[in-house]
């Protein structure tokens, strides 16, 4: 399995294109889920979408164009436009995505 993780934060993009990108609704969130799991190569999807962050988490058999088939039906999903999406937040590929992930756990202490 390999990992990808697309990365729009309050330190690689502006709060204009982050508010585009936003999860605002649980119907949003339920068509990006949907929309990444169809992806051929796509096998686990993981969206995190908060007011600092907007991060597209993806297990998948393997790269090849995966990026920029995300960024195109980010584009479609939302109101930022594929410029926006694609010049602005951070791509990362393997273990640096892993370890590059801030996904909040809970503890179960």
């Amino acid at each position: 399995m390999k990992y990808l993780l697309l990365s729009y934060t309050h330190k690689n993009t502006d709060i204009v294109t982050r508010e585009k990108l936003a999860c605002s609704s649980e119907e949003l969130l339920k068509r990006f889920h949907e929309s990444f799991k169809n992806f051929e190569d796509v096998k686990e999807v993981l969206v995190l979408s908060t007011c600092n962050r907007v991060e597209i988490f993806l297990a998948v058999k393997k790269y090849d164009d995966l990026v920029t088939k995300v960024q195109g039906k980010l584009a479609e999903l939302t109101t930022a436009s594929l410029d926006e999406i694609s010049s602005k937040g951070e791509v990362y590929k393997a273990e640096e995505a892993v370890r590059t992930a801030r996904v909040p756990h809970r503890s179960t202490r």
